[in-house]
Protein backbone atom coordinates (compact mmCIF):
# COMPACT_ATOMS: atom_id res chain seq x y z
CA UNK A 1 0.00 0.00 0.00
CA UNK A 2 1.09 3.54 -0.58
CA UNK A 3 0.24 6.79 1.18
CA UNK A 4 -1.48 9.51 -0.84
CA UNK A 5 -3.11 12.86 -0.21
CA UNK A 6 -6.87 12.99 -0.75
CA UNK A 7 -7.74 15.07 -3.79
CA UNK A 8 -10.81 16.39 -1.99
CA UNK A 9 -9.90 17.06 1.67
CA UNK A 10 -6.07 17.04 1.33
CA UNK A 11 -5.59 14.59 4.24
CA UNK A 12 -3.19 11.67 4.00
CA UNK A 13 -4.59 8.15 3.71
CA UNK A 14 -3.49 4.65 2.77
CA UNK A 15 -4.26 4.22 -0.91
CA UNK A 16 -5.35 0.79 -2.07
CA UNK A 17 -7.16 1.25 -5.39
CA UNK A 18 -9.63 3.51 -7.19
CA UNK A 19 -9.95 7.28 -7.24
CA UNK A 20 -7.51 9.45 -5.27
CA UNK A 21 -9.90 10.23 -2.42
CA UNK A 22 -9.85 8.99 1.17
CA UNK A 23 -12.54 6.55 2.39
CA UNK A 24 -14.45 9.33 4.17
CA UNK A 25 -14.61 11.52 1.05
CA UNK A 26 -15.43 8.48 -1.09
CA UNK A 27 -18.48 7.83 1.12
CA UNK A 28 -19.55 11.49 0.87
CA UNK A 29 -19.25 11.38 -2.93
CA UNK A 30 -21.27 8.16 -3.07
CA UNK A 31 -24.04 9.71 -0.96
CA UNK A 32 -24.11 12.78 -3.21
CA UNK A 33 -24.19 10.57 -6.30
CA UNK A 34 -27.14 8.58 -4.96
CA UNK A 35 -29.04 11.78 -4.12
CA UNK A 36 -28.54 13.16 -7.65
CA UNK A 37 -29.39 9.80 -9.20
CA UNK A 38 -32.66 9.59 -7.26
CA UNK A 39 -33.57 13.18 -8.18
CA UNK A 40 -32.98 12.45 -11.88
CA UNK A 41 -35.03 9.27 -11.63
CA UNK A 42 -37.93 11.32 -10.25
CA UNK A 43 -37.34 14.32 -12.57
CA UNK A 44 -36.18 13.07 -15.96
CA UNK A 45 -34.94 15.82 -18.22
CA UNK A 46 -33.96 18.19 -15.41
CA UNK A 47 -31.06 20.42 -16.41
CA UNK A 48 -27.76 20.61 -14.54
CA UNK A 49 -28.56 23.86 -12.73
CA UNK A 50 -31.93 22.56 -11.52
CA UNK A 51 -30.36 19.31 -10.27
CA UNK A 52 -27.66 21.28 -8.47
CA UNK A 53 -30.18 23.63 -6.85
CA UNK A 54 -32.57 20.88 -5.77
CA UNK A 55 -29.95 18.46 -4.44
CA UNK A 56 -27.61 21.12 -3.00
CA UNK A 57 -24.80 19.48 -4.99
CA UNK A 58 -21.98 21.92 -5.73
CA UNK A 59 -20.84 21.93 -9.35
CA UNK A 60 -17.06 22.11 -9.68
Amino acid sequence: MEVKVCARCKKMYQYITGPNVCPKCKQIEEEQFQKVKEYLRENPGANMNKVSDETKYQLN
